[in-house]
């Protein structure tokens, strides 16, 4: 029998670039675009109807949201995202949330298109808008290089395929984070031409093994060894073994208030709190763990004495103008990788005196005890304080909560009651800019298999999120969580500096501080209600732990919820500590 030939159809560069995606381990890709990706969707079409491989797509309403829910993917499952965004606009749109997963050293793949013909050429063309409304000099890359890792456009279809590739690897070289990468509609239908060869990336290495050996003996040879944490816990496997080296060593362990992730234990017995200032002065070796910004100054002199390391994918921050912290030993390299190599060199036999672990565990115990007998003695203060709401959230969420955070004022309350305990249970934005906190939060709660997932937001941070695109993109993928509002009614903020700057100035004198208040304070409840969930609003401090069981019953069963919790208004309190 005669065997029939069979033409096989060459892959367009659409096709392609999803079979590139797939080969780098992408398998989710998050978007907000616009019309030039028609030859993405075809793709994706196809693939679907069994004819080729393509990650999952999930389309949300804002470009904003793409770039943080796939941040937040990224952070609760170590894989690699790609986004698509509609051009130059929508790419600008997503600036803040790129800047954020630069500074956090988040790996994705971020695309966009443009137009390079503008209708000039042989193949389809894209329309009018192109040359009308859309085109910018430079194109989005040259928007948005600053806010990423690295920014380029492919520069012709031949190469669409190995360029992809290449953003793959460089969003995962350390020091890792977004990169970006436009791609012009014409090379989406044109030949994609052949697959480049697998590469892969090198597992992470340790850094240099003799600084971490000498880091390891003085830690071993001091009296009062400091660690301080920020945002080592991305990786979730350098939580038990930073347990481990505190607890053989005899550390003290701190986070900052900026703590972006999990990174120890918050009820164990050598937690010392969110205040690494207070703790540096008593120190003889410090050790920082992926910490962007310990204390301030950075100047601030140490002991004569002291020794200060610093371990990290980037431990001297260079993509910031200024550090300055007086280190020791920096050694830059993988951090889980690190710690292992420390720890064996302190060796598996040896674990601090029970005295020592047991005094700092007294300290601890007793500061935790306090703070939350403080919280409790607020329970029937009206109106609500922040300190009330965090530790009613505490008691009443189930064991497995996880938090995504982006609260200002209020953090260091969330902080302290919440003691989340499990490595990724705990996510912060505002990297220094507000927006991000919904979109991470539907991430994470997409990687989460089980529990509940709350999102511990400031009412002036809502004003900045991209609310009704996440709340629709919560209904439409399935994506319950709940939103705990920590509403204050105003920007305190931008109160509290006002009034240490000019204690005895006109603001203060006469309680006149300008944009203070929060005008665009909504009844949040009628928000859940436009989407298909349920809200609550409270102001009596006493009905708090009921309302707070109610929506935790209402999400666990599949749809999201919002309090609205009516703190002390803004223009009533006198600090930020209050």
């Amino acid at each position: 029998m005669r065997r029939r030939s069979v033409c096989v159809r060459p892959l367009n560069g659409a096709e392609t670039l999803l079979a590139v995606l797939v080969r780098c381990g992408v398998d989710r890709i998050f978007a907000s675009p616009g019309s030039e990706w028609a030859a993405l969707w075809e793709a994706l079409a196809r693939a679907r109807s069994g004819n080729g491989e393509a990650p999952e797509y999930l389309s949300v309403g804002h470009e904003e949201l793409a770039v943080s829910m796939a941040s937040g993917w990224a952070k609760a499952t170590g894989r690699l995202p790609a986004v698509v965004l509609h051009t130059t606009v929508g790419s600008m749109h997503a600036t803040m949330a790129l800047r954020a997963a630069k500074h956090e050293q988040i790996p994705m793949v971020v695309l966009a298109g443009e137009s390079v013909a503008w209708g000039e050429d042989s193949g389809p063309d894209p329309g009018a808008q192109w040359l009308a409304v859309l085109s910018d000099i430079g194109g989005p890359s040259a928007a948005v290089e600053r806010s990423v890792k690295w920014s380029s456009r492919v520069p012709a279809a031949e190469v669409l395929a190995s360029m992809v590739q290449r953003a793959g690897l460089l969003a995962r070289e350390a020091p890792s984070g977004p990169v970006f990468l436009s791609v012009p509609v014409e090379y989406l239908t044109a030949d994609g031409g052949a697959l480049p060869p697998g590469t892969r990336l090198a597992d992470p290495t340790a850094g240099d093994s003799a600084a971490l050996f000498e880091t390891a003996d003085a830690l071993m040879a001091a009296d009062r060894p400091l660690i301080v944490a920020e945002d080592s816990g991305l990786q979730h496997k350098t939580v038990p073994l930073l347990v481990d080296l505190a607890e053989k060593v005899g550390a003290r362990v701190v986070e900052t208030r900026g703590a972006r992730y999990t990174n120890f234990p918050r009820s164990h017995p050598l937690h010392c709190g969110f205040a690494p200032a207070d703790l540096v002065d008593d120190a003889d070796e410090i050790l920082l763990v992926g910490s962007s910004g310990p204390w301030h100054p950075s100047s601030r002199e140490l002991g004569s004495s002291t020794g200060l390391t610093v371990i990290g994918e980037n431990p001297l921050r260079s993509h910031v103008p200024y550090w300055g912290y007086p280190v020791t030993r920096v050694i830059p390299g993988d951090i889980g990788a690190s710690l292992e190599l420390l720890l064996a060199q302190v060796g598996s036999g040896v674990t601090a005196a029970p005295d020592r672990l047991g005094a700092i565990g007294a300290i601890n115990d007793d500061r935790r005890a306090r703070l939350r007998d403080r919280a409790r003695s607020e329970s029937a203060r009206s109106p609500i304080t922040a300190r009330w709401a965090a530790l009613a959230l505490a008691e009443g969420v189930p064991d497995g909560t996880t938090i995504v955070d982006e609260t200002l004022t209020a953090r260091t309350a969330i902080l302290e009651m919440t003691e989340q305990k499990e490595a990724g249970s705990w996510y912060a934005g505002a990297l220094g800019g507000l927006g991000t906190a919904l979109g991470t939060t539907l991430g994470v709660r997409l990687a989460t298999a089980s529990g509940l997932v709350v999102c511990t937001i400031g009412d002036g941070s809502v004003g900045y999120e991209p609310a009704f695109a996440a709340l629709g993109a919560s209904r439409e993928l399935g994506l319950p969580f709940l939103m705990y509002v920590m509403n204050n009614q105003g920007y305190l903020s931008q109160k509290a500096p006002t009034a240490q700057l000019f204690p005895e100035g006109f603001a203060v004198r006469h309680n006149d501080f300008p944009g203070l208040e929060n005008a665009l304070t909504p009844d949040y409840r009628q928000l859940a209600a436009a989407f298909g969930g349920a809200g609550w609003m409270v102001a009596d401090p006493l009905e708090l732990p009921g309302v707070i069981d109610a929506a935790v019953a209402h999400v666990t069963d599949g749809s999201f919820g919002i309090i609205d919790v009516r703190l002390e208004p803004t223009s009533s309190l006198k600090s930020r500590g209050d």
